[in-house]
């Protein structure tokens, strides 16, 4: 197992908890958002603004292929946005290449995540629970995909050798 996609929600800690899983077990770190800010020379935000979502996901999707090549054999820990999953053809690729672990959160902890954040949500324009709880609603259904679930208020130091040992298995 060279590829794990960490998806979820925004604000729930994907990147941190890649950041620090990888560090911790010396596996190469990707943040799919970063990557697409570099190759579009632009924010998030900025690319929202001028090509709207549609025109996001399909630099997100060449992006998340182009990460998934590059990486090779490199054991690889990927944060996804949040959104990126939601298309098929995106699920499918995670799916094929390495296994999915979705972190999960009680909306008050994405809540105080987000607003102690400086990154602008183009999506979240109205930071609130009710929102925060429809987006969810919505994107449950395709997280649940995911070979594994974890609670982020409930990710302890022996977390990620659990998530190693379950893909393993997984794909045994």
């Amino acid at each position: 197992m060279n590829l794990l996609f960490l998806i979820g929600m925004p604000g729930v800690g994907k990147s941190f908890w890649g950041k620090v899983w990888a560090r911790q077990h010396s596996w190469s770190f990707l943040d799919l958002d970063e990557q697409i800010c570099a190759y579009a020379g632009r924010s998030i935000s900025e690319i929202f603004a001028s090509v709207g979502e549609e025109g996001f996901r399909l630099i997100e999707s060449h992006v998340l292929e182009a990460c998934i090549r590059g990486t090779g054999r490199v054991k690889t820990i990927v944060a996804v946005g949040g959104g990126c999953p939601c298309l098929p053809e995106n699920l499918s690729l995670m799916q094929d290449a390495g296994c999915l672990i979705w972190l999960r959160a009680k909306t008050k902890t994405l809540l105080r995540q987000l607003r102690q954040s400086d990154e602008q949500r183009p999506l979240l324009g109205e930071l609130s629970e009710s929102v925060l709880e429809a987006l969810e609603a919505e994107r449950k259904i395709i997280y649940q995909a995911a070979s594994i679930q974890i609670e982020v208020e409930k990710i302890h130091e022996d977390t990620f050798a659990q998530i190693l040992k379950a893909c393993t298995n997984l794909r045994s």
